[in-house]
């Protein structure tokens, strides 16, 4: 895609119509969407910047909106230096942007109310603060490259909304692996370029190791729970909402806080709901 085509579209929803139907970058949707191995046109090399790392390790670079603990409102995520210089790249490649903007297509489909409800919750913060998610258009506020033999024990990501989906895409240079979902006992085959979506707020899971000398990342979009609390509590800090709430605000957001779980399964789709 020539370059003028990038400027003019400047969301991801923009990029993945454009993208996905010219012959150039057919393949990388067709290997997304059936789980192919995706190696030859990955240009960029993870493996030689992360020798370092112990084994069994994890590297985690968040891009995108944060919040730190009790903070007085949202940002950009603030990495160091070396990971600031690391990432850059990365994000603006045309691969992980055709690569989000897949997630972000997926999402669409797979439980619309979801995406559709992120989308007006990112529109209401950005009509308040000059911030913007990784990718500009996406439905995730934040994305997350995880690098090392990554993510080996069983979790829940205390990061993520309830009523939201992390997207996850497994990458690198290795055979197979399995993302486990213990609560359920279901185990999910995944094959470099195979992308799981995962209420990761309320189950558990995790990836198998792969084998010796095989490499695996994973990139990772979600919402981040912090700035949807501050959102809920009126665009405020914890400290700030704490010291100035009224009694009708506090009864509301606790009520909002009571009900997040009939919420969220209203969200959700049903199977006879999904078209892919």
């Amino acid at each position: 895609m020539p370059a003028s085509a990038l400027e003019n579209n400047n969301t991801i929803d923009d990029l993945f119509d454009a993208r996905r139907g010219r012959s150039a970058d057919r393949w990388i949707f067709k290997a997304l969407a059936h789980g192919k191995p995706i190696r030859p046109r990955v240009r960029v090399n993870f493996q030689a910047d992360f020798t370092h790392l112990p084994k069994n390790a994890d590297l985690q670079i968040c891009v995108g909106i944060g919040f730190g603990i009790r903070g007085p409102f949202p940002h950009f995520v603030v990495n160091s230096d070396l990971n600031r210089e690391l990432i850059r790249p990365v994000v603006v490649s045309d691969f992980f942007r055709a690569l989000a903007a897949y997630q972000n297509h997926l999402l669409k489909q797979m439980a619309p109310r979801v995406h559709a409800y992120s989308r007006f919750q990112l529109d209401t913060l950005q009509d308040c603060l000059a911030v913007l998610p990784a990718f500009p258009g996406s439905a995730f506020s934040t994305a997350q490259f995880t690098f090392g033999n990554s993510h080996l024990y069983s979790r829940r990501n205390v990061r993520d909304i309830v009523h939201g989906f992390r997207v996850i895409t497994v990458l690198g240079n290795f055979t197979i692996c399995y993302c486990i979902l213990p609560d359920d006992n279901i185990a999910i085959r995944c094959f470099p370029g195979s992308t799981v979506l995962i209420a990761g707020s309320v189950k558990h899971y995790f990836f198998t190791k792969v084998e010796a000398k095989q490499t695996r990342f994973l990139f990772e979009q979600f919402f981040d729970a912090c700035v949807q609390r501050w959102i809920d509590r009126g665009f405020r800090s914890d400290a700030d909402y704490e010291a100035n709430a009224t009694d009708a605000e506090i009864i509301e957001v606790e009520t909002k806080l009571a009900n997040r779980i009939p919420f969220a399964m209203k969200l959700f789709s049903r199977l006879h709901e999904i078209h892919v």
